[in-house]
């Protein structure tokens, strides 16, 4: 039986992992005053099952306060899935003696143009193919604390609240062997449709720390939708953890 388990892991996290979209890691800004323009970059890897990850992926984020409680934000991502995602939002910000509280509304844009062949036993088997975009309104609350110590470390919280809108094409090939040569199975094994909106809940936790100006920062998300599209096609992934840095300008 355990025998059988191993057999079977890799194709399981094969077909587990191929999501379409991430925990996104945005930065939290937490803007105090007007004029205030924050730049963050960082790599991030997501996954399903920790800690396997199942894809890397390097993303931006823009923030800048238009005047004393009013802000826009603007994120960029990419992976090496083939998967882009874009968002923008504005909001307001409240900031305390130590602490901020900051609301935003948002739209997203996604494609995917993801491919993966499934080998086992180094034979090729699959071959899966997700295809399209999505699209999701959304509002986020974060709350945290700036340049506590010496060191200036920023920590804090942010969730967001969305629907998540796809328009995705499912499709699985399977692959026959002949004296080593793979070739692609001439029937469609599946050919599925995902457009059914749902609703996701994406928690965020953060900390940066360094000098006033620059500070490294380690963002980790987690997504919480509402429905799966299949037991066999996954359109989120569970956890994504990105490190990165942060410049105050």
């Amino acid at each position: 039986m355990k025998a059988k388990l191993l057999f079977l892991l890799p194709l399981v996290f094969a077909i587990a992992s191929c999501s379409i979209y991430h925990p996104q890691v945005v930065s939290i800004p937490l803007l105090r005053e007007k004029g205030e323009l924050q730049l963050d970059a960082s790599i991030s890897a997501a996954s399903t099952f920790a800690p396997i990850p199942s894809s890397i992926g390097v993303n931006a984020t823009g923030s800048y306060a238009i005047n004393n409680w009013w802000a826009v934000q603007g994120f960029a991502a990419c992976d090496m899935n083939k998967n882009f995602y874009l968002q923008a939002a504005t909001g307001a910000f409240k900031p305390f003696e130590n602490s901020v509280l900051e609301g935003y509304i948002g739209y997203g844009f996604g494609h995917s143009n993801y491919e993966n062949t499934v080998k086992i036993n180094g034979v090729n088997r699959f071959w899966y193919i997700k295809t399209g975009n999505y699209n999701i309104c959304f509002g986020q609350v974060n709350y945290g604390f700036t340049n506590l110590t010496k060191a200036h470390i920023d920590l804090g919280v942010g969730v967001k609240l969305g629907e998540f809108m796809p328009n995705i094409i499912y499709k699985k090939y399977q692959y026959v062997s002949d004296d080593f040569d793979y070739i692609k199975h001439g029937e469609l094994i599946s050919d599925e449709l995902y457009n059914t909106p749902f609703f996701f809940v994406e928690p965020q936790i953060f900390i940066r720390l360094g000098s006033e100006k620059t500070k490294f920062c380690i963002k980790a998300g987690m997504d919480f939708p509402s429905e799966r599209a299949s037991a066999e096609v996954t359109l989120m992934d569970l956890f994504d953890v990105s490190l990165g840095v942060t410049f105050k300008l």
